[in-house]
């Protein structure tokens, strides 16, 4: 109990003194310390609860969590797999018959806040939008107008570019469904596995930004096979995502709390300004369930998704709760150029 005390009070003080050394008062560092120190605290509080719970489902047993993968010689090849996935989706003609898609509904930042709301934007081939307000993240815009990738939140704007950006071209591709390869330097098969009560295929995909040398952490934590690549896991009935391992490249503080000007310098508004940023690679689990046909294409309509930011970070969870989807709507183009703040 005093090494865990130990540990929660240094990390309060570790964000306080941050925020101090970017200009914030110090009541006010404090503050805020207290508050997202306490957003820590609930989440790690959540992922404990999360493993003891799948210990009473599993215990002393083999768990259905995708981590065992079965390779056999009456396994399809990975371009049936691929096809049998498009065709599940809705086929090529259903797909291609949408040039625009709006999707809003609720958010729940787990363990933290109920009732947040999200929206996404989508226009034929890869402009795209999404908005988030939920507490504590608050209000974010991330955009991508078919060149240029762009974050809006209370800090201000910045351009998202590198690795970064090459993730965020992905999520644009409107007719994602049908490209899998095309987004992918390679696309492999690896196996059968289960998750919970699910038989599924593990697709292994090699993201092109990809490379040991580029990797400024530990790489993702990976249920099987190489970790340093994300893994789709559909199942084998339906051909229906259930599951994916992703990895995301975020633009972090280099020792501060956002990014683009020199340590020390202010903005015009006063606040302090942000520092030079570095990328790192996040892993990502997200969970689709709650399939439903729209115009003849399926989707999800509840998405979990869970992220660490480091090794000894707890996770950070969203549940998304679809309530509308719409097709071939009329769009603002204009939604999707970078903002002028």
């Amino acid at each position: 109990r005093v090494v865990e005390h130990l540990r929660e009070t240094h990390g309060e003080t570790i964000i306080r003194e941050t925020m101090i050394e970017e200009g914030y008062p110090d009541a006010t560092a404090r503050a805020l310390a207290a508050r997202e120190w306490r957003v820590v605290l609930l989440a790690r509080r959540e992922e404990r609860l999360r493993a003891r719970r799948q210990l009473l489902r599993h215990p002393g047993g083999a768990q259905r969590d995708g981590q065992t993968i079965e390779q056999s010689e009456s396994l399809p090849t990975v371009d049936e797999v691929i096809a049998r996935y498009e065709k599940a989706m809705g086929g090529a003609a259903a797909i291609k018959a949408v040039n625009t898609r709006v999707m809003k509904g609720t958010l729940d930042v787990v363990g933290l806040s109920r009732g947040g709301r999200f929206e996404i934007y989508a226009v034929a081939p890869n402009k795209m939008l999404s908005v988030m307000d939920a507490h504590p993240i608050g209000n974010m815009k991330m955009g991508y107008d078919g060149r240029t990738g762009w974050e809006l939140a209370e800090r201000g704007v910045r351009r998202i570019n590198g690795a970064e950006l090459e993730s965020l071209q992905r999520d644009g591709d409107f007719y994602y469904q049908l490209n899998l390869k095309q987004n992918y330097k390679k696309v492999s098969l690896l196996g059968k596995s289960s998750i919970g009560y699910r038989e599924v295929y593990v697709l292994e995909l090699q993201p092109r930004w990809l490379s040991p040398a580029k990797s400024t952490r530990g790489r993702a934590e990976a249920r099987a096979g190489d970790s340093s690549t994300e893994k789709l896991y559909l199942d084998a009935e339906t051909y229906f995502p259930v599951r994916m391992n992703s990895l995301r490249m975020v633009s972090v503080p280099g020792g501060g709390w956002s990014t683009a000007q020199p340590s020390g310098s202010r903005g015009r508004s006063g606040r302090p300004a942000a520092r030079a940023a570095m990328q790192i690679e996040v892993p990502l689990e997200i969970y689709f369930d709650d399939w439903r046909p729209v115009d003849g294409i399926q989707y999800p309509f509840r998405i979990s998704q869970s992220s660490r930011l480091g090794q000894s970070a707890a996770n950070v969870s969203f549940s998304f709760t679809v309530k509308e989807r719409r097709h071939n709507v009329p769009v603002d183009s204009r939604m999707f150029e970078v903002p002028v703040r």
